[in-house]
């Protein structure tokens, strides 16, 4: 099995009641089918993966809450405008069934968009509308490419009329695509769950799925096979050591296989190198 940047492992699920929910795109609940190639480009001549590049960036922000985060899907610079957006974008990286998660994605028409850009001409906020995110899903049982839309909002101002009027746009917009729209807050993440994915993301700080793709499943295997007594650190190191990589790989291949699928969490249960880990 190869992983591209442009191709996610999935593990093979029997047919499931899916809904897409709130809770199913933050929490993982369904797993994806074998791999998954993305197209080029979406329906509306938006590019996927490494070649999309969102006109917002963090820096042109002028309250500093924003950052540039390192992808980990796939290979690129990823521009969150809040810490709430980062927050939710690290839930999409650990859902196994989001294949692409595309940021600041533009609502208005990108070529248009892109020739005033490299006009040099001044744009206005207002003159680039944008959905939060677009998230692109494998659906677990048609195996088909879905989209969704997110608007990631605190939730003090969801009932302001500013935020209530850019939301109805944002859904004529999705709807007229046939994508479903999610308002998410911050009454909807979980604090154990945004926990354990920063601890998993350290685990893989500056390293690629690509260079992991040929210890993945093997990986999954062994780590499957040990005991769920035994203190997760024990466990890691333990298949690490079977398959000739280093304690620091089996780290890193142990929240990679987690981010595809290959091992599924108890995402109740706090991560804690000392302690076992329920496994599902």
């Amino acid at each position: 099995m190869k992983i591209r940047e442009s191709v996610s492992p999935r593990r093979v699920q029997s047919s499931v009641d899916f809904r897409l929910t709130i809770e199913t795109l933050l929490t993982p609940q369904y797993y994806g089918t074998q791999e998954v190639r993305l197209p080029a480009v979406d329906c509306r001549n938006v590019e996927h993966g490494i070649l999309y590049d969102p006109l917002l960036k963090a820096g042109m922000q002028r309250i500093g809450t924003g950052s540039s985060n390192v992808g980990v899907k796939l290979a690129r610079c990823v521009e969150c405008l809040s810490v709430l957006e980062r927050a939710v974008w690290l839930a999409f990286v650990f859902n196994p069934i989001i294949v692409d998660i595309r940021e600041q994605y533009p609502m208005a028409d990108p070529e248009i968009v892109r020739r005033r850009v490299q006009a040099n001409e001044s744009l206005r906020r207002a003159d680039v509308p944008s959905l939060d995110f677009v998230v692109t899903l494998i659906h677990p049982n048609t195996h088909r490419l879905m989209y969704a839309g997110i608007s990631v909002k605190l939730s003090k101002v969801v009932s302001t009329k500013k935020v209530k009027a850019r939301n109805k746009r944002e859904m004529t917009f999705c709807a007229g695509l046939d994508w479903p729209w999610f308002i998410i807050t911050e009454l909807n993440l979980d604090a154990v769950q945004c926990k354990n994915r920063r601890v998993l993301r350290e685990y893989i700080r500056r390293s690629r799925v690509a260079d992991f793709e040929d210890i993945l499943v093997p990986f999954a295997h062994e780590f499957l096979g040990t005991g769920q007594s035994t203190p997760l650190d024990r466990r890691i190191e333990r298949v690490a050591r079977r398959l000739g990589r280093s304690l620091d790989d089996g780290y890193r291949a142990f929240s990679f296989a987690v981010m595809m699928g290959l091992i599924r969490l108890d995402w109740t249960q706090l991560i804690n190198q000392f302690q076992p880990l329920k496994i599902l």
